[in-house]
């Protein structure tokens, strides 16, 4: 959860430099961090002043979906699960998938059905086909496979035979 966090501050603060140097008005999102050691302070911050990125646990997320809290999720238009081959094979990863779909009800209510994007993201899944249906619940999941070659068609054409001596 932190380093997730971590690994999301590093690239906003770069962001938000690089656009302080060029002159541009940049506004990093706030990124908040719900889990079962977050203060009530800070739950209650959370849920009336809500960042724009929130980083949880799928049991922190069913707790969310459960109480009063709920209607600020009604904004939510994109859920990325990290290491989710971790998740697809056990109880853990069903009840996580039963708690998006609750999501993707609540959020269907305030906006059109099936608005709510599904990313997951593994190194090591497989098969990739089976968690990628597990994890949108449905047919024709778009997947992104990085470990596949490029497609590349490539063609040179040279406009003269030499190009030596043009």
């Amino acid at each position: 959860m932190y380093d997730i966090e971590r690994n999301l501050d590093a690239p906003l603060r770069e962001i938000a430099a690089t656009a302080a140097r060029l002159g541009h008005h940049f506004v990093a999102p706030r990124v908040d961090v719900r889990t079962r050691d977050t203060t009530q302070a800070e739950r209650r911050r959370q849920t009336v002043r809500p960042g724009d990125i929130l980083v949880t646990t799928p049991e922190s997320l069913y707790l969310l979906l459960t109480s009063g809290a709920r209607e600020r999720l009604c904004a939510v238009r994109t859920v990325i699960i990290d290491e989710i081959h971790a998740l697809a094979p056990g109880l853990r990863g069903t009840h996580l998938m039963l708690s998006i779909a609750r999501l993707a009800r609540l959020i269907s209510q305030d906006v059109a059905p099936g608005r709510l994007q599904r990313i997951g993201l593994s190194a090591t899944v497989a098969p990739v086909a089976d968690v990628a249906a597990f994890l949108t619940g449905g047919p024709q999941p778009t997947i992104v496979d990085t470990h596949a070659p490029p497609k590349i068609d490539l063609k040179i054409c040279v406009p003269v035979p030499d190009m030596a001596r043009p």
